[in-house]
């Protein structure tokens, strides 16, 4: 025989070449299925992650603004105590400054009484 290949020896040959290309093509369709499905749970981590974070940066802001109205309530009490502390002893001063201005313009008191 020569270098003859009978038809079912080539079909043998076929049909091994068409499972293993099966089984390849099979294989490379698990990985890119596998791929995709860890870079779709990367995109769900990434995107929880950043709702995540923002609920967070909403949340300080939340408590930071409640916590800025507090201290702007207190220092505004604080001010207004401490305005109306010095208009209370600027009235007093204002008070003796006058009373003793009318004492130093007031005519002198005779000897006679």
């Amino acid at each position: 025989m020569e270098n003859t290949i009978t038809w079912s020896a080539l079909g043998l040959i076929t049909a091994i070449m068409l499972a293993g290309f099966a089984m390849l093509s099979s294989r490379i369709e698990a990985l890119g299925s596998s791929l995709g499905s860890r870079i779709d749970a990367l995109d769900d981590k990434t995107t929880n992650g950043i709702n995540s974070l923002g609920s967070r940066i909403d949340a300080l802001d939340e408590k930071l603004t409640t916590r800025i109205d507090s201290l702007d309530e207190k220092l505004t009490a604080r001010i207004d105590k401490v305005s109306s502390d010095l208009i209370a002893r600027i009235d007093s001063t204002n008070a003796r400054i006058d009373q003793v201005l009318f004492e130093v313009t007031r005519p002198p008191r005779s000897a006679n009484g």
